[in-house]
């Protein structure tokens, strides 16, 4: 074993009721790991006679934040999937075609173990409960052999441990898919009116609208952040990044038409898609020197019909659950 990042290893399970560890059992490859717990330890002010320095710490909160980065593939990936939107439907016998729709989050756990090596080169567990998924992105990086990213920003409740009186699971056997295979930017295909458009760059962002760090005086566990509800309207925008080809996209701009989006990742049998109704944001265009003009759009998914109509994700996979 080694005291790097080769050995360490991040896995989930979906909690039931919320806040109880559960052993993972889906390991996914990582490409980073920052999920963290935090004390908000404070320094007393108390004056004592004859003293001039501090006499003591207030334990304060515990915060649990943090992100943690994948390459995109369609294997194992609905389980996260279910945390970004919050509803799938199941179908199929193999392949399966997940489709997940904005749904409730409340009450939606997840526990999150990371495997850290130490300086020996054993693998110490970091154990998370309560975890949500808040806000995130997914980078396409078009006509490019580089991964697609797909980057998550975290909150949970606590980090086991032996202070606060918790018996610490173990770590896990990481076992990963045996059809885990990452998209590719030269594996995106993106439509708008049903028209396909060539593009350099496509990044999606979401805000799921949770109220985090809700602290409340109680009698168990008042260090820590309750559940986060839903608060707030989510939000998911797509920023394009392409050569200026005529004035179609500026005039739909200005003229506030909406227009059907899809971004469809497929790798084989499996593939992922992002699709939709988006409204269109655009500047007009400026020239700089001799490099060849480029167009920047801003897309907000929306719909008057449903919400589902404004933004579904489908995954194909051979996984029979998400």
């Amino acid at each position: 074993m080694t005291a790097s990042g080769f050995d360490s290893q991040v896995a989930y399970a979906i909690e039931s009721p919320f806040g109880t560890f559960v052993n993972p059992t889906r390991a996914i490859e990582h490409v980073k790991f920052g999920l963290k717990s935090t004390r908000t330890d404070a320094p007393s002010k108390g004056v004592k006679a004859g003293r001039r320095g501090r006499v003591r710490m207030l334990r304060g909160k515990e915060v649990v934040a943090g992100p943690i980065s994948h390459e995109l593939s369609a294997a194992n990936i609905a389980q996260l999937g279910v945390q970004i939107m919050g509803a799938v439907n199941t179908t199929g016998a193999g392949p399966y075609q997940h489709v997940l729709t904005p749904g409730p989050l409340v009450e939606r756990g997840v526990s999150v173990q990371g495997g850290v090596p130490d300086l020996s080169g054993t693998i110490r567990p970091l154990n998370f409960v309560g975890c949500q998924v808040a806000s995130g992105t997914i980078t396409v990086k078009g006509g490019s052999e580089e991964p697609v990213m797909l980057d998550l920003d975290w909150v949970g409740t606590h980090m086991q441990n032996t202070a606060d009186g918790d018996v610490v699971a173990a770590l896990v056997a990481a076992v990963y898919s045996s059809t885990w295979a990452p998209f590719t930017g030269l594996m995106a295909v993106l439509t708008l009116n049903s028209v396909e458009y060539e593009f350099d760059e496509f990044t999606f962002k979401f805000d799921n609208g949770l109220r985090t760090g809700d602290y409340k005086a109680r009698s168990a566990k008042a260090g820590q952040a309750k559940v986060s509800k839903e608060m707030g309207i989510r939000t998911h925008t797509a920023t394009i990044k392409s050569d200026f080809y005529d004035l179609t996209v500026l005039n739909r701009a200005f003229a506030g038409t909406e227009v059907a989006f899809s971004l469809a990742l497929t790798n084989g049998t499996h593939s992922f898609t992002i699709a939709g109704n988006v409204h269109t944001q655009v500047e007009s265009i400026a020239v700089e020197g001799t490099d060849i003009p480029g167009q920047a759009m801003v897309l907000e998914f929306l719909s008057g019909t449903s919400d589902a109509a404004g933004i579904t994700i489908t995954v194909v996979n051979s996984d029979p659950t998400p």
